[in-house]
């Protein structure tokens, strides 16, 4: 088991990804760690200040470190792709609209899975996109979506 200070070394920021804290906090879940560095460049340079994360445990530990930062700091946007291993992006999003803060999450799903589409639209994110889908896609959904907050 981790110490608390462990726990906080293991989740800074590496040098060159400081914070940027006028721009709105985006966490980024996919365990496609190009698509992950692809989105992050493509939030980057729409204003947005993206957390790269390649799984649903590290999502939660990396929202906790934020929460628990001083000043602490919410994410004004959660990106979750569903093709985590397992059910594991479906279950961060359910486990992210059952707590006392509830951001705006973005659905990737894949496309085709007509049950998983189904299901998604029914527990109303802010937005489902089908993937593949352009990055523009992403991009454009994420500025609206923090837009309308």
């Amino acid at each position: 088991m981790r110490s608390a200070a462990g726990a906080a070394a293991v989740h800074q920021q590496p040098p060159d990804e400081e914070p940027d804290r006028e721009r709105p906090l985006v966490l980024v879940a996919t365990a496609d760690p190009d698509l992950r560095v692809q989105l992050a460049q493509r939030l980057k340079a729409s204003g947005f200040d993206p957390v790269k994360v390649r799984d649903s445990h590290e999502a939660l530990d990396r929202i906790g470190d934020y929460l628990m930062g001083n000043p602490p700091r919410y994410f004004g946007l959660v990106i979750v792709d569903l093709r985590l291993r397992g059910r594991k992006g479906l279950d961060l999003f359910l486990r992210l609209r059952h707590g006392d803060w509830k951001p705006p999450v973005i659905l990737i799903i894949p496309e085709g899975d007509a049950t998983l589409a189904a299901e998604a639209e029914r527990l109303e994110p802010a937005a489902v996109l089908g993937w593949p889908c352009s990055l523009e896609l992403v991009q454009l959904a994420a500025k609206q979506v923090v837009r309308r907050r």
